[in-house]
């Protein structure tokens, strides 16, 4: 192996480490907000399901499911006839979907500990591929790409999310630069995993068309964030965003202070009335595995 393959490697091997203790350290925040996180994230899974093309005895996988949302909504289309693979690379976060398909009573799920990388699948055992907001968090984005098309059976399809461009992503990127200030975070690698590692409708449709997939549809779907007030924004993230539920506890309460100070001024020109209206912008995309 050459050095810079080596290196690359390395790099990837130690962020998917640390991508997967962020996740499994702000399961119990996605859990906690996943109602909230639900309502923002609606227009998106409306968008999936439609583009799934639901039909009863289909098996269908999502990918990257936090506490499994779109996942649970996709059974609940079917109504007990099919089967709903739902799964995650942090185990914690599988076990908060388990919750929560308890308390919904829905059947028809199987819960999995699955790495969108190397899908401990066989070949062509589903029917339909989900994944929001999670190809564009992988390393090895490509060999995500062929694993859902190896796992897929011919005339199988694929909907999935990511985001567009970070500048109709204000809702991310006021927070993270205020972090960026305030943190010794590590640096986003030019090319690598990240949540604008897709944002390119070009490098979708090559990346797709590599990976032996047939691009379908790319649609701009607009996301709106909300919040009561400051106190509820600064919880919410918090709970839901993994490096920042990392380094809160290690930073004394004057620094904590400082930092939600910082980042109460960045937000400050999203205000409407006492809350706040944030604005995103995602892609929702479709492919199929052609025969």
């Amino acid at each position: 192996m050459h050095s810079e393959d080596a290196t690359s490697a390395a790099e990837d091997a130690e962020y998917r480490q640390r991508s997967t203790a962020n996740w499994q350290t702000a399961a119990a925040g996605w859990e906690s907000e996943r109602d909230r996180m639900r309502q923002i994230s609606a227009p998106v899974t409306d968008w999936l399901v439609d583009h799934l093309e639901l039909a009863p005895g289909l098996t269908v996988l999502e990918l990257a499911a936090g506490p499994g949302d779109v996942g649970l909504r996709v059974a609940e289309e079917l109504a007990g006839d099919g089967r709903v693979i739902v799964s995650d690379r942090a185990p914690a976060m599988v076990e908060a979907a388990g919750r929560w398909a308890a308390e919904r009573g829905t059947g028809g799920v199987e819960l999995r500990v699955l790495d969108a990388e190397s899908l401990d699948l066989p070949d062509a055992s589903v029917d339909r591929v989900v994944c929001r907001f999670g190809y564009m968090l992988v390393p090895d984005r490509e060999a995500a790409f062929r694993e859902t098309r190896r796992v897929l059976r011919p005339g199988g399809r694929v909907a999935f999310a990511v985001w567009a461009e970070r500048e109709r992503n204000d809702w991310a990127t006021t927070l993270w630069d205020v972090l960026e200030s305030h943190a010794p975070l590590p640096p986003a690698r030019p090319g690598g995993p990240g949540m604008f590692a897709l944002a390119d409708r070009r490098l979708v449709q090559e990346t797709l068309t590599s990976a032996g997939l047939e691009p379908a549809a790319v649609e701009e779907i607009p996301v709106e964030w909300r919040y009561a007030d400051f106190a509820d924004y600064w919880r919410a993230a918090g709970a839901v965003n993994g490096g920042l539920t990392r380094l809160l506890p290690t930073m004394s309460d004057a620094e904590q202070a400082e930092l939600a100070g910082a980042v109460r001024a960045a937000v400050e020109r999203f205000r409407d009335g006492e809350g706040y209206r944030l604005p995103g912008l995602a892609l929702g995309v479709a492919a199929g595995r052609s025969r």
